[in-house]
C-alpha cells in the first residue's frame, strides 16, 4: 500500500495538529508491512519524527515553504499531487483538516473536532464562513474521514451525514516522557521562581481560546483560595499562546494579579518542568475533540481535574476528576478536592499512568493501518 501524506503541519507549532501526525507516522512506522511505502509533502522547515526521519519507505517527495491554507490546499497541494502524481503512485493522500481542492488521489481527510459548527461564538467570522463553507462539502467528497475519538467519530455522521462505514477513529498518542531527576526538578523550580511562582501551583496548559473556559477556571480558583486554607499558597499558572480571543484571561486575573500567572507561550522543556512540578492540572474546557494535555500530565504523575463533556470523559476515563465547566462552584469544589485530598490525589496519579500509557503510539498506528486500507476497499 501506498499512501501520501500531506505534512506541512510538522513544524508549524500548530500544538494538537502538529502532535497528532507525530504521533500517526510514529505508530504507522511501528506497525506498517514492510511493502507499505509513505511518500510525505514535508514544510522547509518542517521537522519529521525521529521514527521516520531519512527512512526509504517514508521518502520526502517534496519539501516546500510555508504558505497560508488558502494558497496551500486549493492551488499548491493539488499541482504537486499531479506533478508527481506517476512517481508517488499513491493509493491515498493523507490529510490534515482540509484536503486538495482538487485531487488525481482519493483523499483520506482528517477532523479533529467540529467545535466550529457547534460553537460558532468560539471562532472569527473568516474562520467560521471557511470552516462551515469548506469542510463539510470535503467531509462528503472524501473516499473516507478520520477522527481522533469516538464521540468525534459520531458527531461527524450526525453532523455532517457522512456515512459511517466511511469514518474511522485514529486516536492521538501519548508518548513516554523523558527522564526526569532532581538536577531536572531544581532547574524547574528556579525556572518557576524566576515566573513569580515559589510554591504549590496549578497548572493549565493549552491555547489561550474561548473555548478553553479560562476566565470561569481563573473565577472558581480564585473563589476555591477564598473559601478553603487548603489553597492559600497556591497559584493558578496558565500556559500558552493566544489563539484567538480579546484577552479575556488578562482581564479575570487583574483583581488579583499576584496569584494568576500568565505565561504565555513556553518551550518544549519548559512545558516539561510545568506538567512534572504542578500539583494538578485543570482543564475545563467547554468542547474539545481529544484532549492531549490532560494525558501528557497523566504521563508524568499529575492528578487531572477535567470538564464531564465532549471527548474528555471518554479519553480520560476513571483517571481524572470531572466537573461540568459551566458550573464555577463545581470547579472550585474540585480544585479542592484535587489539590488536597490525598486519597483522591494517588488513586488519580496511579489511574492516570495506566489510562495515557492505553493511548501510545502503537495503538494509532494500528488505527491508521486499519483506515488505510477499509479506505482502500471502498468506492
Amino acid at each position: 500500500m501506498r499512501v501520501a501524506v500531506d505534512a506541512h503541519t510538522l513544524g508549524s507549532g500548530q500544538g494538537g495538529d502538529e502532535t497528532m501526525l507525530g504521533g500517526v507516522l510514529v505508530g504507522l512506522s511501528e506497525t506498517k508491512a514492510p511493502e507499505d511505502v509513505f511518500p510525505l509533502f514535508v514544510a522547509s522547515d518542517g521537522v519529521l519524527p525521529e521514527a521516520v526521519a531519512g527512512r526509504s519507505d517514508f521518502p520526502v517527495v517534496q519539501r516546500m515553504q510555508r504558505l497560508p491554507g488558502v494558497a496551500h490546499f486549493p492551488v499548491r497541494m493539488p499541482w504537486l499531487l499531479y506533478r508527481n502524481r506517476r512517481a508517488l503512485a499513491a493509493e491515498l493522500i493523507f490529510a490534515v483538516n482540509h484536503g486538495p481542492v482538487v485531487s488525481p488521489v482519493p483523499v483520506v481527510l482528517m477532523i479533529q473536532d467540529l467545535s466550529f459548527f457547534h460553537r460558532p461564538d468560539f471562532y472569527p467570522l473568516t474562520d467560521r464562513i471557511r470552516l462551515n463553507q469548506v469542510m463539510r462539502r470535503q467531509a462528503l467528497r472524501a473516499r473516507a474521514v478520520a477522527t481522533v475519538s469516538e464521540f468525534c467519530r459520531n458527531d461527524i455522521i450526525e453532523t455532517f451525514g457522512v456515512a459511517g462505514d466511511r469514518v474511522f477513529t485514529i486516536p492521538n498518542a501519548i508518548t513516554e516522557p523523558p527522564p526526569f531527576d532532581e538536577a531536572d526538578r531544581a532547574a524547574g523550580t528556579r525556572w518557576l521562581k524566576e515566573k513569580g511562582v515559589d510554591g504549590p501551583f496549578v497548572l493549565y496548559l493549552g491555547n489561550l481560546h474561548p473555548r478553553k473556559n479560562l476566565p470561569r477556571l481563573i473565577r472558581a480558583f480564585l473563589r476555591a483560595k477564598d473559601h478553603d486554607s487548603v489553597l492559600e499558597d497556591c497559584k493558578l499558572v496558565i500556559a500558552g499562546a493566544r489563539w484567538w480571543g480579546e484577552g479575556a484571561e488578562e482581564r479575570a486575573a487583574t483583581e488579583r494579579p499576584d496569584e494568576i500567572v500568565l505565561l504565555g507561550r513556553i518551550s518544549a522543556l519548559e512545558r516539561e518542568w510545568c506538567m512534572r512540578l504542578a500539583t494538578a492540572m485543570a482543564y475545563v474546557s467547554l468542547f474539545e475533540g481529544f484532549g492531549l494535555p490532560p494525558l501528557e500530565a497523566m504521563i508524568r504523575g499529575t492528578p487531572v481535574l477535567t470538564s464531564n463533556v465532549t471527548s474528555l470523559p471518554e479519553v480520560t476515563g476513571e483517571a481524572s476528576l470531572q466537573v461540568d465547566p459551566l458550573d464555577e462552584d463545581a470547579i472550585a469544589d474540585g480544585l479542592i478536592k484535587v489539590v488536597s485530598d490525598e486519597v483522591l490525589r494517588s488513586d488519580l496519579i496511579d489511574r492516570g499512568l495506566d489510562q495515557a500509557r492505553t493511548f501510545n503510539t502503537r495503538r494509532t498506528g494500528e488505527a491508521a493501518m486499519r483506515a488505510f486500507h477499509a479506505a482502500v476497499a471502498l468506492n
